[in-house]
């Protein structure tokens, strides 16, 4: 009976406390890309079989500066899930990691970011910024948060 009624509230509420994923083309697909950090490094997706939480953000994003801190605070329950949690920098135009950098230090935030060149995977994901996406270990997207979610949201959306 509760699968009957969880299977007819999904849409709306979602089943076991997941809050539903937004429609997004790319979900249940494979999704691949590599994005630089400014220090030098890559972020592959996917990653080795490590879930990845991608928090998409712009330095012209108001709602940007309390999602990541807020996911910043849960970083060990997401990596205690056995995920990763990037943040992942949406330059504008003309715009430079140096400056993105500068606007995570202007919020008290660590520097610790990728840079999604050209939007490439935000356009793949179909969404925009703020976003919030999970890809599970194989590279298939699983999950869009829709507006208003909490980090236990996301925590509890990770595969």
């Amino acid at each position: 009976m509760r699968m009957i009624a969880c299977l007819g509230v999904a849409w709306l509420v979602g089943c076991a406390g997941v809050v539903p994923s937004l429609p997004s083309p790319a979900l249940g697909q494979p999704v691949e890309a590599k994005m630089r950090t400014p220090q030098g490094g890559l972020v592959n997706v996917p990653s080795r079989g490590t879930p990845l939480v991608l928090d998409f953000w712009s330095t012209s994003c108001g709602a940007c500066k309390a999602t990541i801190p807020a996911l910043l605070k849960r970083r060990e329950e997401i990596e205690a899930k056995g995920a990763r949690l990037v943040i992942v920098a949406e330059l504008d135009a003309g715009e430079t990691p140096d400056a993105a950098r500068a606007v995570l230090a202007s919020w008290n935030l660590p520097d610790d970011f990728a840079v999604d060149e050209n939007n490439a995977m935000l356009k793949k994901l179909g969404v925009e910024v703020p976003a919030i996406a999970i890809v599970d270990g194989e590279g298939v997207l699983r999950w869009v948060a829709p507006d208003g979610v909490t980090p236990k949201d996301v925590l509890g959306a990770i595969p």
